[in-house]
């Protein structure tokens, strides 16, 4: 569970640290971002801002069970940026490439 200052979550009774994309990506163009965070892709996408992501030529995650929307959501906000492909499903997990428009 993430705590109340979103710095913080709890895996399976450890807490690990929670930093931003913003904060871990470096200045400039990024030529590839992977992502395989058992779950938590979707908050790291939700909560960075379209121009980090944009920033980021090309975008592989690894995307787990969810419940419903949640992909959808993952989905629309890397289209503002990205040509988005995306295998499986929801329900079971998949994979989600993205590809920077003008590439």
């Amino acid at each position: 569970m993430q705590g109340e200052d979103g710095s913080a979550l709890l895996v399976e009774g450890d807490e690990v640290d929670v930093l931003p994309l913003e904060l871990i990506l470096p200045a400039g163009d990024v030529s590839f971002l992977k992502m395989d965070i058992e779950g938590g892709e979707y908050d790291a996408v939700e909560g960075c801002p379209s121009t980090v992501l944009a920033r980021c030529v090309r975008i592989a995650i690894e995307t787990h069970a969810a419940t419903p929307g949640r992909l959808g959501a993952l989905v629309e906000k890397l289209t503002e940026t990205h040509h988005v492909e995306t295998l499986g499903a929801a329900s079971r997990g998949g994979y989600v490439y993205a590809l920077r428009y003008g590439r």
